[in-house]
């Protein structure tokens, strides 16, 4: 990292701070990002893998949430089709505990209303025996029904290292193995950071505009 003065300095290279990074820079301000580590080896890189809606929401009435899940998610299909790829769900109704099949019809049908892009296959509600044959190994003892509906899913890490290439080509500096030592300050705000390369352990001061803390967990600890 040469350059001593940018707009923003971002401090994580987790999905966050890669996208913040990504943004910034396509919008022509100079952008540096640094992690600690590598990118992607935090949170980021240990997720569920699941790129969903929020069905579950809906039994709060949380319908905003989902709606912003769900444009997002399809988004990311949209935009990334070879990292983004739909993945199929099956939630059985069964006649004498558990949500009853009218209700799960229903909350599927709010989840396709919810999204207006259509990026995935409509929902399609199965029975008893279309199921079964679906799904071999799913309980049978009253067994009224299935849902089937899809979300997404993604390899969380190649999608980080995905914007990190999108970054670094709008003009921003991605460099992992360089941690934060302390930050600067000047007239009473934060004005850049103390830097370390911990392969060289060469240790370096930059100045920018803007400092984005996008560490996470350890938010605190910068």
């Amino acid at each position: 990292m040469r350059k001593e003065s940018f707009d923003v300095l971002v401090v994580g290279g987790g999905v966050v701070g890669v996208g913040v990074a990504r943004d910034v820079a396509c919008r022509g301000l100079a952008t540096a990002l640094v992690d600690r580590g590598d990118f992607a080896s935090g949170t980021s890189g240990k997720t569920s893998r699941l790129v969903h809606g929020g069905l579950r929401y809906l039994q709060n009435y949380r319908f905003g949430l989902v709606r912003r899940a769900v444009r997002e998610r399809d988004l990311l299909l949209r935009n990334a089709p070879g990292l983004v790829h739909p993945l199929p769900f099956l939630i059985p109704a069964y006649a004498d505990h558990g949500p009853s099949r009218t209700l799960l019809r229903f909350g599927l049908f709010l989840y396709d209303l919810l999204s207006k892009e259509k990026t995935l296959p409509r929902r399609s509600w199965l029975s008893a025996k279309e199921a079964r044959e679906r799904e071999p190994r799913i309980a049978e003892r009253g067994l009224a029904g299935a849902g089937l509906y899809y979300d997404a899913w993604t390899d969380d890490s190649r999608l980080v290292l995905a914007i990190v290439q999108d970054a670094a080509a709008a003009g921003a500096i991605m460099a992992n193995h360089v941690e934060v030592e302390g930050l600067l300050h000047e007239g009473g705000r934060v004005a850049g950071a103390q830097l370390r390369d911990t392969i060289a352990g060469a240790s370096y001061e930059v100045s920018a505009r803007f400092v984005v803390n996008a560490t996470g967990v350890w938010l605190d600890h910068v």
